[in-house]
């Protein structure tokens, strides 16, 4: 355990024993190995630093040796109380080591050179520890000479010159319609440092108000803030805050709430003391959601990751989407004596399917297992200053785990470049010391557990642990899959298009005597269509990861929000390039299904688009013109080849055309009537 994270503990674990008592033995003999790493001099240093620098609130450079220092210096105030011996000679030890310490800290903090973060973790440290009036004069005015109002408000926020990048804070959302704040993880721990020191400053009270104001708005609307360490902090600052501000003297406010009901405006008065709620007659909950789009751009700008998997994934057969078109004129004709004992229902079909591809399927080794390779390469742009550690969170495809060997040699190495690694559920999140200018590699194996249907992508996010506003977030894809989501977009909507792909009913299914119903079923009951038109294909053409097809309506049905639809207009069908289904131009087809969510926009805008589900709305997504909805075709349409005139005046089609002109006459004149 580094130093860094040991004094974290004893922190915690002192206060903890100031509450509930215990056997103290343990904490002095972790308050004795934190004083063997002190310097002659004073400072402390770590042997094994801390994988989250985030915890002993240090930075690298010049300032982290002071950041350590201060922190160890904090720990070990609160360690104190672990030595109930007060002549003893190790409490005499402990109080020294601080001494010195603080001697360290005073100099440090009258160069004037250090970072605000460094100068408000020393200036705390020295008014904590009482350390000699002219040093803690020296650290408070340091600090103060780095102090940024706005308002009414006070914080510290410019933390080092390599990061005078981060851009200027913004009021936290109290709601998720609210904007997504700026301010740093270590502008805001920064800020809590510098509110604990202004409580220890007599007369400094106004100041913390200020600062407490400026923390108080930098909460979101979730109740924590940026990330677990400056929240910790925050809430130490703002816990010690309300407790020297809080006043035991009664105090009264009444509240009146109005909302509209059934029967007109209704009143609510609440009458609010320290202590209790008075006047509530009956209860009362108000709460708001909104669903909004987020249009910030969270890609790539300072930091890069980029995920490749190789190997074999195994895939369940429902997500084979090749499927056999099969020839039913091929079957025995009703006018065939025979036929009765020769038919094949369309369940016979599917199982001698099954067995032909489980026959002509390449023979597999079982004790071969389905094993992938991950590549996972980081870098950053060379411009930008990160605080230290950086994490990786990769989310597993579908079905996988990682191997733990694997991943205990990445950090096992020599050359450690992974210091850390955690595995928690579907996330495998790598820890790296640092990330390079230049792209740097690491890889793992994952093996499948069980046989996947669609495989969607999945997400990688790399980000400074310390300031997790600089981040990467990427997607990849399970090899030979495409690592974008098949998203249709039209404006600010996308429709994503990663169903099951849509299997054509052959124009005259043989074997179905109840076709005719069974039409009817999928159009009203399940799963109840919004549209079914009678289409004639124009064209087909290849649309990113579409296959777009345009056809000419030839008869309308039924519709529910095309309500322009007419003969003679043209909708757009559209199908993932990855399935099967080919609607040849010149023919006719019976075509039902869901409405569409999206247009086909006219112009140089009519272009579905495929885009990771986090990608702003695209501009050239906006409509510029009149448009149409624009229909997915999946799991839920019926697409159904129209028979020529000639085939049904054939004896053994003549039934099943009968049967589909019945059903369109219905349909078409009465609708479900369900």
């Amino acid at each position: 355990m580094g130093g860094g994270l040991t004094a974290f503990v004893l922190k915690i674990l002192s206060l903890a024993q100031e509450q509930v008592g215990g056997s103290p033995e343990q904490l002095q003999e972790t308050a004795k190995w934190l004083l063997l790493q002190q310097l002659a001099d004073g400072p402390f240093h770590d042997p094994h630093p801390v994988i989250h620098r985030g915890m002993q609130g240090g930075l690298v450079g010049n300032d982290e040796t002071v950041a350590l220092t201060a922190f160890v210096v904090i720990a070990l105030h609160h360690g104190l109380a672990v030595f109930p011996d007060k002549n003893s000679e190790q409490l005499k030890r402990v109080e020294d080591s601080i001494s010195r310490a603080n001697t360290f800290l005073g100099a440090k903090a009258g160069s004037g050179l250090l970072g605000s973060h460094a100068a408000a973790i020393t200036a705390y440290a020295l008014s904590l520890t009482e350390a000699p009036e002219d040093l803690r004069d020296v650290a408070h005015n340091n600090l103060m000479a780095m102090a940024q109002e706005t308002g009414d408000n006070l914080y510290w926020g410019s933390v080092t010159s390599s990061q005078s990048n981060v851009l200027s804070p913004t009021v936290a959302p109290h709601s998720p319609a609210d904007p997504v704040p700026q301010a740093p993880a270590l502008w805001i721990e920064t800020t809590a440092y510098g509110l604990l020191h202004l409580l220890l400053r007599e007369g400094k009270g106004e100041l913390a108000d200020q600062a407490a104001s400026w923390l108080t708005r930098q909460g979101s609307f979730q109740g924590g803030f940026r990330s677990t360490q400056d929240t910790v902090m925050a809430l130490d600052a703002l816990s010690a805050y309300w407790i020297a501000s809080h006043t035991t003297e009664e105090k009264g406010l009444n509240v009146t709430l109005n909302s509209m009901g059934r029967s007109g405006l209704k009143s609510h008065v609440l009458q609010l003391t320290n202590h209790e709620v008075q006047g509530l007659e009956e209860e009362l909950q108000v709460l708001h959601t909104y669903n909004v789009m987020d249009v910030k751009n969270t890609s790539c700008q300072h930091l890069q990751i980029e995920v490749t998997v190789v190997g074999h994934v195994q895939y369940t057969m429902e997500a084979n989407e090749d499927y056999e078109d099969y020839e039913y004129e091929d079957l025995p004709s009703r006018d065939d004596p025979g036929a009765h004992s020769q038919l094949v229902t369309p369940l016979q079909l599917f199982d001698g399917r099954r067995s032909r591809r489980r026959r002509e399927a390449p023979k597999v080794a079982e004790e071969q297992e389905s094993r992938v390779q991950y590549t996972v390469c980081i870098w950053r742009n060379g411009k930008v200053g990160l605080s230290g550690m950086a994490i990786a969170d990769i989310t597993l495809l579908s079905g996988f785990h990682a191997l733990r060997a694997d991943l205990e040699k990445l950090t096992s190495l020599s050359d450690r470049y992974v210091s850390h690694f955690e595995t928690e559920g579907p996330h495998v999140l790598l820890y790296f010391d640092s990330v390079p200018t230049s792209q740097e590699c690491v890889g793992f194996g994952a093996v499948q557990d069980v046989a996947v249907g669609l495989v969607q992508p999945a997400s990688a996010v790399l980000y400074d642990y310390y300031n997790p506003e600089h981040k990467c977030s990427v997607f990849y894809g399970a090899p030979t899959k495409s690592k974008l989501l098949s998203t249709l977009c039209s404006g600010d909507v996308c429709q994503c298009a990663e169903g099951k792909c849509p299997q054509q009913r052959r124009a005259l299914e043989q074997g179905r005597q109840d076709m005719d119903g069974y039409r009817m079923k999928f159009a009203c009951y399940f799963p109840r269509v919004d549209y079914g038109f009678q289409v004639k294909v124009l064209r087909e053409d290849t649309r990113a990861a579409f296959r777009l097809f345009e056809t000419s309506i030839t008869q309308v049905l039924h519709f529910t929000k095309d309500t322009k639809a007419t003969a003679g207009q043209t909708r757009n069908f559209l199908v993932r390039a990855s399935c099967r289904l080919h609607l040849e131009p010149g023919k006719k087809y019976l075509i039902m299904g869901l409405d569409g969510t999206t247009h086909d926009l006219k112009g140089e805008s009519q272009v579905p688009r495929a885009l990771p589900p986090d990608h702003p709305p695209d501009p050239c997504c906006l409509p510029l013109g009149p448009c149409s909805p624009q229909y997915l075709l999946d799991s839920n349409s019926w697409i159904e080849e129209m028979p020529s005139e000639r085939l049904c005046q054939s004896t053994r089609q003549r039934a099943a055309c009968a049967q589909l002109r019945s059903f369109i006459q219905e349909y078409g004149m009465q609708g479900c009537q369900v």
